[in-house]
Formats: structure tokens, sequence, C-alpha cells
């Protein structure tokens, strides 16, 4: 877990997954993946919490379509100036290491699943008190 585990900065580790099935919801011109990147650069500098990128669904034909890993690598790839303090999960864990680290994480934030589709990440990052586990 040393390996990815983000630096702390003193108030905690948000777990974050985004699952690249949220782009079938967006609007208009809408564009999920810089609202993902504005609401983490919020958490990490306006609140001092680090963040784990969580995989969760890794197809095991290793293909990219629907790949969590690959479309949150895209996202750490573009706020690589945050790291250590942002940082993925290593994708080739098996469920019950997945589940280990989802249990370490003290606050949750999913907003991967096609129930979601009128979510957006729009809300502010003082909001994050109010995620549930």
């Amino acid at each position: 877990m040393d390996a990815f585990w983000p630096e702390d900065q003193g108030h905690g580790v948000l777990g974050l997954n985004v699952s690249p099935l949220i782009e079938r919801y967006r609007r208009g011109g809408q564009d999920l993946r810089t609202e993902v990147m504005q609401f983490i650069r919020a958490v990490v500098q306006d609140h001092g919490m680090a963040v784990l990128l969580v995989p969760h669904i890794i197809p095991l034909n290793g293909d990219s379509k629907n790949n969590d890993a690959v479309y949150m690598q895209q996202i750490l790839d573009a706020i690589s100036d945050l790291v250590p303090k942002v940082r993925m999960m290593d994708s080739t864990l098996n469920a019950s290491q997945i589940k280990w680290c989802d249990q370490s994480v003290p606050l949750f934030h999913r907003r991967s699943h096609p129930c979601h589709h009128r979510c957006s990440f729009q809300c502010s990052a003082h909001d994050i008190h109010r995620v549930q586990c």
C-alpha cells in the first residue's frame, strides 16, 4: 500500500472512483474530466486533503474501453503537479485487496455509477464532509 498511498496532508485521504461511464451522461459541451480535475484540485489545495484514485472496473482482457484505471490515469497525468498528494491505487489488486483499501480510506466519493447521471462534479469541495463511506 505504501507504493501508491498518497501523502496525507493532515486532513485525511479522500478515495475517489471515477468511471468512464460518466461520459455517457454529459450534457452539451460539459467537460466532465475537467470537472473531476477541478474537484480534486479543490480537495487538495483548499481543504488540505490527499486523494486516492481507486479503479474498480478493469476488463480482464486489458481493454481500455470502460476501464477505470485507464480513464483515471489520464486524469492523474493531467494533474501530475499534485503528486504525491494525489495517487492511484495499484490496478492489479484483487477484489479483497481493493475492499481493504476502500475500508482504509475515511472518505470515499463514488460518482461512477449510471444512476448518478444527474450528478456532476460541479459540487463544491466544501461538500465533502457530507460524503458517506
